[in-house]
């Protein structure tokens, strides 16, 4: 009998734990794309963003593989907020704007202006950043500081520095 080759063995040991896997990560992603399809709220992202390569997401193209009816009666802000995470990065209004009438959704003449209210009344989901681009909230982290909020954190710091040489010229006449 010859003798198989231990590097060849573990391989093919690999390659039937990578096809288990696969298999079982198919099955839960079927269970969850007939979750999303039960209930508008579930927004799934594509299979293929759920692999990652040497730990990084491969971010897609912009408007890649956007069916005819991917956002049929969907509302505009839970359609743009799918788009967003179908391609994983921020993209221009215009792009945002394309990719939902590419996938379905019939705008009227003044559509941008429809998409755009949409967006500003979702501020929580959507996120405005340079350069005219949107993207979701969730991907940046930090909180954004109003004027009065940055005004009175100043006003905080020169009262704390004010009290500061004023305690310790205390102790020093005690």
């Amino acid at each position: 009998m010859p003798r198989r080759d231990p590097q060849s063995s573990q391989s093919d040991k690999l390659i039937e734990a990578i096809k288990f896997h696969a298999e079982k990560i198919q099955t839960y992603y079927a269970a969850l794309k007939t979750l999303s399809e039960v209930d508008d709220n579930v927004i799934l992202p594509e299979l293929s963003e759920l692999i990652k390569v040497d730990g990084i997401s491969v971010p897609r193209s912009p408007d890649s593989s956007i069916r005819p009816d991917e956002f049929h009666n969907k509302p505009t802000h839970v359609a743009a907020e799918m788009y967003l995470r179908k391609i994983g990065h921020a993209v221009s209004f215009d792009d945002i704007y394309d990719a939902l009438e590419k996938g379905g959704i019939v705008f009227t003449a003044n559509g941008k202006t429809v998409l755009a209210n949409a967006i500003r009344r979702s501020e929580d989901k959507f996120e405005k950043i340079k350069n005219g681009h949107i993207g979701l909230k969730e991907w940046y982290g930090s909180r954004k500081y109003s004027a009065a909020d940055v005004a009175r954190s100043r006003a905080q710091a020169r009262e704390s520095e004010n009290a500061a040489p004023e305690a310790g010229n205390k102790e020093a006449s005690d």
